[in-house]
């Protein structure tokens, strides 16, 4: 969520065409009071959307995204992957959540800016 805010923080006016989109790898905890939550700490509340549902209906989209996720007694781990995918819906660039702030916005630009 930081990574999300610091870029869209130094894009400016451009972040307004960006969608920012969360997807659970934690069904049985992520319910729409954690996640409304987890999104006002962070500050992201008007930007980012977050995907939860069902084990069954997230599993679609871990697998079509290569997300893995277990769950161990204490922590849910999960891939550590960002999808930048452009106006035609087309993954352009797969990125970590190490990413700087400053990549992030840089990569977001390029796309925003296509025809």
């Amino acid at each position: 969520a930081e990574v999300h805010r610091g870029a869209r923080d130094r894009m400016g006016t451009s972040a307004d065409r960006v969608v920012f989109i969360a997807i659970s790898v934690d069904p049985v905890g992520d319910t729409p009071a954690t996640t409304r939550r987890f999104v006002q700490e962070h500050g992201v509340e008007s930007t980012l959307r977050y995907l939860i549902g069902s084990k069954a209906a997230l599993a679609l989209v871990w697998q079509e995204y290569g997300i893995a996720q277990a769950v161990s007694t204490k922590d849910v781990l999960h891939s550590d992957a960002i999808y930048l995918i452009d106006k035609s819906e087309h993954g352009r660039i797969l990125l970590h959540s190490d990413v700087s702030p400053e990549t992030l916005a840089a990569d977001l630009g390029i796309l925003v800016r296509e025809r």
